[in-house]
């Protein structure tokens, strides 16, 4: 689930006043204990609307309107992305979110939640062509294949595993390493695996030898070796996707932590 928390914005804001420096190292300490959490998708402040423009379609006419919104009685002055497992979830992360223009001030912070896929469920307007975005795809031969942005899909991801697409001989798995967490030693006797670093930082062990991980690394592990992916940091996840050839997993498999996978192996 995805919540938005939305600033409201003030004179200051709309001035562009920048915040002082007690404020930015609240906002930073906070958006970081979402970073450790795992559940900070985006955040960033908005410039006053004097810098914007907006866009009027009116009887199939679209007129660009370069002004400030001295209509808009509530701008908006910046936002927070986050993706957590319930609605009492992210009400406890928005309690805890700093004083938009500090303590003594007076502001307002809105909560809106996003539209997932699984809401237009039903609807044939063509949404579910864009189904690999929220879910496990499969295909047969002779099929179509699978496209996506495996960036986005991988950096969002809050799950220790999630199955993205199961082909009939290979298989796109999405990761998620929690701060300190690992995947555990592993061979695998008949599957070739790929690696791919989207964020964080890490070591990947190979029959015993040790690389670094980051940003961009890419493994690849032939059957048989040995292996193990570790999250070496204490702040922030390791987030990677992976291909299996043949598929390694169930299609449809999703762990959202490590004791789930951890469980489901021992079944």
């Amino acid at each position: 689930m995805r919540f938005m928390i939305m600033v409201k914005g003030n004179a200051d804001s709309e001035a562009g006043v920048m915040p002082g420096e007690d404020l930015f190292e609240a906002m930073a300490d906070y958006h970081e204990e979402l970073v450790k959490a795992g559940v900070l998708l985006d955040a960033s402040g908005l410039q006053p609307t004097s810098k914007g423009w907006r866009i009027r379609c009116r009887d199939g006419k679209r007129t660009v309107i370069d002004d400030p919104f001295a209509e808009a009685k509530e701008p908006i002055a910046g936002y927070t992305l986050i993706q957590v497992k319930s609605k009492e979830e992210a009400m406890e992360w928005a309690k805890r979110f700093p004083a938009p223009f500090g303590d003594d001030a007076e502001s307002e912070i809105e909560v809106r939640q996003l539209y997932e896929l699984d809401d237009y469920a039903g609807l044939d307007i063509g949404l579910q062509r864009d189904q690999h975005t929220r879910g496990p795809q499969t295909t047969e031969a002779g099929m179509p294949g699978f496209v996506t942005n495996i960036e986005k899909d991988t950096i969002q991801n809050q799950d220790f595993r999630r199955v993205l697409f199961t082909g009939p001989n290979t298989q796109l798995v999405l990761m998620t390493l929690k701060p300190g967490e690992e995947i555990g030693l592993e061979t695998h006797a008949e599957h070739d695996q790929f690696i791919r670093v989207e964020a964080g930082k890490g070591y990947v062990q190979l029959d015993g030898k040790r690389s670094d991980l980051e940003d961009g690394s890419a493994v690849v592990i032939p059957a048989g070796v040995e292996h193990n992916v570790v999250n070496v940091s204490d702040r922030e996840p390791l987030r990677l996707y992976t291909l299996y050839s043949p598929p390694e997993h169930p299609d449809g498999t999703v762990h959202h932590t490590k004791r789930d996978a951890d469980a489901a192996e021992r079944h």
